[in-house]
């Protein structure tokens, strides 16, 4: 609960991958139609400088092909912590791969949240 703020935040339930926010002002509970927030944890496994043969000239010489995976659960890995293996037992498998045209906003070996949220909100 955070307790600095005008208002009081909980999160509710005991799934990390699912964040359900009840937020309190002034004794009332205020809710603003349903967002569903899910929370993931990824490590950066790869960055990749591309030149970029087709840019422009606003476009930058050099983009970055970033890669992720799921943290792990397994015993004796780097990242096998207590909340590794919690955000592992909802998101198992997957991937992430995108261009960023940022070079230091990533670095492979270290875990990062991601948060899905719809856009339509």
């Amino acid at each position: 609960m955070v307790e600095s703020l005008p208002w009081t935040q909980e999160v509710v339930g005991s799934n990390p991958a699912t964040l359900t926010i009840k937020k309190t002002t002034q004794g009332k509970t205020m809710t603003k139609g349903k967002t569903m927030t899910t929370r993931c944890k990824f490590k950066c496994d790869s960055v990749r400088k591309i030149v970029n043969h087709w840019r422009g000239e606003n476009d930058p010489e050099f983009t970055f092909d970033v890669e992720f995976s799921p943290v792990l659960a397994n015993v004796g890995r780097d990242n096998a912590t207590d909340e590794n293996k919690q955000f592992w037992k909802w998101t198992p498998s997957g991937k992430i791969q995108f261009t960023s045209i940022n070079a230091d906003r990533f670095q492979p070996g270290v875990d990062y949240y991601v948060d899905i949220t719809p856009a339509n909100v």
